[in-house]
């Protein structure tokens, strides 16, 4: 279609260059004339404006004529530019993140609050964990991110994605649970989870790129589990005998290592740096840098705002060095109604011209 449309321009082209020929040269030869005896006084005669421009009309036509003859050709501007930030394309990869936060009863208790909230004495854990998450994930642009809630058992609320809003939504819904049957921190076992579903997609963005000549699947090149507890590893009595559901700590971070996956464990109960809990504090202290990770804990020092910020930079400073270019494109611009106006207007004015101005008589 494009070809015959420019084989009609090139056609209307030549339209204009024969109508040329017939106005402006067999137009000569039959033009009405008079006879004078003598010649030299008309050449003394000044012409008038109206005989300087009589041909106005004509041209205007002519000019028209090759306007709408480009115009089928279809003619475009072509413009090389950056990709600016507005028009910045979506992440093809980079760092897939699961947030794991504990909804066990015991969040639901006051904890003193960070130095960030001046104007409060005590804050909700789960308030605190909220609050704080929200602002991460709003941080986080380029990165996939996903949240799994756990208690007895885990629960994703919303998978590995670029689409933030989701999660944040689901962020908003995120309650403790009120049925005790449910209720538990089996920490082992939500990495476990995680750990899986991050390798999964990971392996699955993989076979899509195998399959796909243009590979545009997100490319996970840092895994990484942040999890959010104000315990340690307590499995619901239920669970007993369940070898899943009694995952460890040490031997879920091993799986999480198998899987090039790092973990940081954020505790934000401040009862744990009591000497009581130093083995545990020393378990996941030995699990998260087994990872590559790290153990924190939320005191007085230390607010989760910070320890969130850490883990952010920590995450990025792994990932590849990459040369940053420009990305140049070529911007097509249709030129061709800009043509198709102009020739209309060329029309109006010589229409006007020649029942006014420039009428000819006969």
């Amino acid at each position: 279609m494009e070809w015959e449309l420019r084989a009609l321009g090139l056609v209307a082209i030549l339209s204009v260059f024969l109508l040329l020929l017939r106005f402006f040269v067999l137009r000569q030869a039959k033009t009405p004339s008079m006879k004078f005896s003598l010649a030299s006084v008309l050449a003394q005669s000044s012409q008038g404006w109206k005989q300087k421009w009589a041909h106005l009309p004509e041209i205007c036509f002519f000019v028209a004529l090759t306007f709408f003859g480009l115009a089928l050709l279809r003619p475009e501007w072509r413009m090389s530019q950056s990709h600016s930030s507005s028009h910045t394309p979506p992440p093809v990869e980079g760092i897939a993140i699961y947030l794991l936060l504990d909804r066990s009863g015991s969040m639901n208790e006051e904890v003193p609050a960070p130095s960030v909230y001046k104007d409060r004495v005590s804050i909700p854990k789960i308030e605190l964990l909220k609050e704080v998450t929200e602002s991460f994930v709003k941080h986080e642009k380029n990165s996939l991110i996903g949240l799994i809630a756990f208690a007895r058992g885990a629960q994703v609320l919303s998978p590995l994605t670029l689409d933030h809003e989701a999660v944040l939504n689901q962020l908003k819904n995120f309650r403790t649970v009120n049925d005790r049957s449910q209720d538990g921190t089996a920490i082992g076992y939500a990495i476990y989870k995680a750990a899986s579903l991050i390798s999964a997609t990971r392996h699955f963005a993989e076979s899509l790129n195998q399959e796909r000549e243009n590979k545009n699947a997100y490319r996970i090149l840092e895994g990484t589990i942040v999890l959010v507890t104000d315990g340690f590893q307590d499995p619901n009595p239920l669970d007993k005998g369940k070898k899943l559901r009694n995952t460890d700590i040490p031997d879920a971070a091993r799986y999480a290592k198998e899987q090039n996956v790092r973990l940081y464990v954020v505790n934000v109960d401040p009862k744990m740096a009591l000497d009581e809990y130093a083995p545990h504090r020393r378990q996941m202290e030995q699990s998260t840098a087994l990872t590559g990770g790290k153990f924190y804990l939320v005191d007085q020092s230390r607010d989760l705002i910070a320890i969130y910020s850490d883990i952010e930079r920590l995450e990025k400073s792994r990932l590849p060095q990459q040369v940053v270019s420009r990305l140049e494109h070529t911007e097509k611009t249709p030129f061709y109604p800009i043509l198709i106006f102009g020739g209309l207007l060329l029309l109006l004015i010589g229409m006007i011209l020649r029942n006014t101005w420039l009428r000819r008589i006969p």
